[in-house]
């Protein structure tokens, strides 16, 4: 009722056909990066959804540039901040969709602990993405966002040696998990913040609704993409009687 919809002059318009061809290709591709492992990537299910994935990117591509009004406006992604500040929201949920999927499965199916047991295995984690974005957001007042970036990044790479570590017994330290999940939490809870405040800095006002959609949008991306890719190389690899 009292907060605008948009800083920008008039209301953007529905598009639904871009709208249709974002749902093929993400769809398409989803489909064909789960069922690979079983179907084989040369069956012709999953060439098929391929080939409808790249028609729909291309056609993305083709109709955007030509649209007086677009989704998504190309232009954005000419900014350095915008395109960094998109990959990092998609491969950091990515890490956080597979991180959780497999460590679930993990800690039940392998190490032998029951749901609940997981999930207090993993708190540490939903603790520190809990308390770490409050205090990203005050480094990045006073420091700018390239501290909390670089310790989030360090916090989620040393959280996979960890996890690498840590996964290769059925009889784990509960100590090296909890200090594993630990780090990782710190580092998705210093990346997270960053995603959109980078997106939107140095943007026009009226644009300000447009990106921070798209990487919020990009979040979601990179979490069933994450899921599927992780997941996929999961039931490739990893033995029957284990899994």
């Amino acid at each position: 009722m009292y907060v605008p919809e948009s800083r920008a002059g008039r209301a953007r318009r529905a598009d639904p056909v871009i709208q249709l061809l974002v749902i093929v290709l993400l769809g398409t591709l989803t489909y064909a990066i789960i069922e690979a492992p079983g179907d084989a990537w040369n069956s012709p299910s999953i060439v098929a959804c391929l080939i409808t994935a790249a028609g729909a990117l291309t056609a993305f591509v083709l109709y955007e540039n030509r649209h007086a009004e677009p989704l998504i406006e190309p232009r954005l992604f000419r900014s350095a901040p915008f395109s960094g500040a998109t990959a990092t929201a998609v491969f950091a949920f990515a890490a956080l969709g597979g991180f959780l999927f497999v460590n679930t499965l993990y800690l039940q199916r392998v190490v032998g602990l029951s749901a609940l047991g997981a999930g207090l295995h993993l708190l540490p984690m939903a603790v520190l993405s809990l308390v770490c974005p409050p205090l990203s957001g005050r480094i990045v007042g006073s420091r700018g966002p390239r501290i909390p970036l670089l310790l989030a990044g360090a916090g989620i790479t040393a959280s996979g040696v960890l996890a690498t570590a840590a996964t290769r017994s059925a009889h784990p330290s509960d100590t090296l998990l909890y200090v594993t999940y630990a780090l990782f939490g710190l580092g998705f809870g210093f990346v997270n913040a960053q995603i959109t405040y980078t997106a939107v800095s140095g943007m026009p006002q009226a644009q300000a609704g447009v990106v921070a959609a798209v990487a919020a949008t990009s979040r979601q991306v990179g979490s069933s993409l994450g899921i599927a890719v992780i997941g996929a190389t999961v039931a490739s690899g990893a033995r029957p009687a284990a899994w």
